[in-house]
């Protein structure tokens, strides 16, 4: 879910920000609140649940890839994102700032999408586990 999630967020999204002088403030506070009901909880899950498996099945090579993209997203969300969209509430509309926002936004993307590779991978191969 987060893959698509985050493929929605930096093709649709975050460049439509661009776009967005009139109004920024209340549009981007309404997103704020609206994609963090979607996105935390997923995010917990998924820190949760690769955690569990990292720390019950044991700390195999599969388990500690899975649960090392998880934190390296997380790093990268607090970061890099967390701190841009601060920026944007506080100090309103700001190209650089956009731009910016979109560059970075890259790194959970292509993190996202190797996970999801990585455990379609599991998923087909039977074993759960690429060792």
């Amino acid at each position: 879910m987060l893959a698509g999630l985050i493929w929605v967020v930096q093709i649709v999204i975050y460049p439509g920000f661009l776009k967005f002088r009139e109004g920024w403030g209340d549009y981007h506070r309404d997103y704020m609140r609206r994609i963090g009901l979607v996105v935390m909880p997923l995010m917990f899950a998924e820190l949760i649940l690769a955690g569990a498996r990292f720390f019950v099945i044991g700390p195999g090579v599969t388990e500690g890839v899975l649960l090392a993209l998880v934190l390296t997203i997380w790093g990268t969300t607090f970061a890099l994102q967390v701190p841009a969209h601060g920026r944007l509430q506080d100090g309103g509309w700001d190209d650089g700032t956009i731009q910016g926002l979109v560059k970075s936004n890259w790194i959970r993307t292509i993190l996202w999408t190797i996970r999801l590779i990585f455990l379609t991978f599991m998923v087909l191969g039977g074993s759960g586990r690429f060792e």
